[in-house]
């Protein structure tokens, strides 16, 4: 084991500055047996502190097959419960083709907890994932509600008869948002805050509140130019 020793000569090899500078010129010295002795123990040291890498084992818990069953479940991250079972949306399929809500146990076992129907009152077409509050699940889908096109707020409450579906708000009135992409922020009390790719003021998207019996206020309407335009992710408190 070698390492460099350097020794002064009085030689003045650069003067890059107002006063010289003396450099020095390394030698190639022997390494003394105690100071070999030690680098050895700080080697050892130094492996045993790295942990061993371990190899990730993939396991698919469950594949979709499209209706009746949900397909494509899009940008959606899978929210876990307690339990360690994972609930989240598909963006197609279900009973009726537009979409789906689903629980997944830690074995596998999947259940289609609502299928959305474009049937003037239900959502459709989810992409964003679900938020849970007191054991209930809250979601936004892309289109559906009272106008067809301009999305909804849903609640899918818990009860001991299953899942009930509840749509807290239907977007789409003068003013109001279009079509939310993103996943929910719910606050301390239950509130509900998105956003909207289309609709409000100025046609260029919404940020809005909503309160558990769905009530809405929007809380800003995008403008474009200077300002943001067409959202699509949620947003953080």
């Amino acid at each position: 084991m070698y390492f460099l020793e350097t020794k002064d000569e009085g030689k003045c090899c650069l003067n890059n500055s107002a006063v010289g500078r003396t450099f020095v010129s390394p030698q190639l010295v022997s390494a003394k047996p105690v100071g070999m002795l030690a680098l050895a123990l700080l080697s050892a040291l130094l492996l045993a502190a790295v942990p061993p890498a371990h190899s990730q084992t993939e396991k698919v818990l469950y594949s979709f097959v499209n209706s009746p069953d949900g397909a494509n479940p899009r940008y959606a991250t899978p929210v876990l419960d307690t339990n360690r079972n994972l609930y989240g949306t598909t963006n197609y399929g279900g009973a009726y083709g537009f979409g789906t809500v689903f629980k997944l146990t830690p074995s596998g076992t999947k259940t289609i907890l609502h299928s959305f129907d474009v049937n003037g009152t239900d959502g459709a077409y989810p992409v964003a994932s679900l938020v849970m509050y007191k054991g209930n699940l809250y979601g936004t889908t892309v289109e559906g509600g009272t106008y067809n096109i301009d999305g909804t707020v849903f609640e899918l409450k818990h009860t001991t008869l299953g899942w009930t579906e509840t749509i807290l708000h239907t977007f789409g009135a003068s003013g109001d948002g279009s079509q939310p992409y993103c996943t929910l922020t719910l606050d301390t009390t239950g509130n509900l805050y998105g956003t909207t790719y289309y609709g409000g003021a100025h046609s260029y998207g919404t940020v809005f509140e909503l309160t558990p019996s769905g009530t809405e206020k929007i809380l800003w309407s995008f403008r474009n130019g200077t300002d943001g335009a067409n959202p699509i992710a949620g947003v953080v408190m």
